[in-house]
């Protein structure tokens, strides 16, 4: 038997190690001009995006892209930069690797939107407006965005953010909302909800099978509206608060810290309703269907 040198026995490792750095990430390392307060556009099928607002004019995209992605687009028009993570056409079976992880720097006085599929989205330091999209993937965001519109399926949702203006969808993705809104508008399905309000002004809050723990201090003006089905509401308020309460609930009970009981709607059914004002001001109406109202005072 002959015997295998030193150097083969090397030449024989690396030939073994090939197949394996053959399906390695793909590096990326792109930057382009960019619109001061231009809109950004962002697609991915699978993995996760950073969004990070900067004082520059530009956008640079890092990270890495799945083996089998055809090419990352990252072109600029006018005012409007698309981010694309392009796949093969036709060939999109479940062995290929087409995630990509991208760090992406933006003007910070831009907008963003994001269609995503399988990628979660962290997005920072954006002062423009925010519309987000993803189905299978969690929504996280922070700073103070002109505006915030998120929509995810089968994907949670956590903000702690200083905006106008808030509108989140959900289906079965859980929701943490903290900071300082003037409207706030939730519909969640499947998903329990913690909110932290703040100083509203007028507030729409709607969910079927979930949970909802809500605190505000609502301004003297302001209009909190919840609708619950197959969920407990807990409703946390300042204890000085001056407003008209108007709550109901089709077969739940209604416990209310700030005085007056509940009554039965009906000798025969098992709702209940709770209407009282402490001075006027605001309005405050929960409607509950099976679960149990709690007005806290705070």
């Amino acid at each position: 038997m002959r015997h295998i040198t030193k150097r083969a026995l090397l030449t024989l490792i690396l030939c073994l190690l090939v197949p394996l750095g053959a399906n390695a990430d793909q590096p990326v390392d792109r930057t382009v001009p960019a619109a001061a307060s231009g809109t950004v556009e962002i697609e991915n099928i699978s993995g996760s995006i950073t969004v990070e607002g900067w004082d520059r004019n530009e956008i640079h995209v890092s990270g890495t892209l799945g083996d089998d992605v055809e090419a990352l687009k990252v072109e600029t028009k006018g005012d409007r930069t698309v981010i694309e993570v392009k796949l093969p056409e036709g060939n999109h079976r479940g062995d290929k690797e087409f995630s990509a992880d991208l760090v992406i720097q933006i003007p910070r006085d831009s907008g963003v939107r994001t269609q995503l599929v399988s990628s979660s989205a962290t997005v920072s330091g954006v002062l423009g407006g925010l519309e987000l999209q993803t189905v299978s993937g969690v929504i996280k965001v922070d700073g103070e965005p002109r505006e915030l519109d998120i929509q995810t399926v089968s994907g949670g949702i956590h903000a702690d953010v200083r905006t106008d203006e808030v509108e989140l969808e959900t289906v079965s993705g859980g929701v943490e909302l903290r900071g300082s809104f003037r409207e706030v508008s939730i519909n969640a399905v499947s998903s329990d909800l913690q909110l932290d309000l703040g100083t509203v002004e007028r507030a729409a809050l709607q969910t079927v099978s979930g949970n909802l723990v809500v605190s505000a201090d609502p301004g003297p003006n302001a209009r909190l509206e919840i609708q619950a089905h197959s969920g407990d509401v807990k409703l946390t308020l300042p204890g000085g608060l001056s407003a008209d309460f108007d709550i109901n609930t089709f077969s739940g009970d209604i416990e209310n810290g700030f005085g007056p009981p509940a009554k039965r709607t009906s000798e025969y059914a098992p709702g209940k309703s709770l209407d009282f004002s402490t001075g006027g001001g605001a309005r405050i109406e929960v409607q509950g269907f099976s679960g149990d109202i709690h007005l806290i005072k705070g």
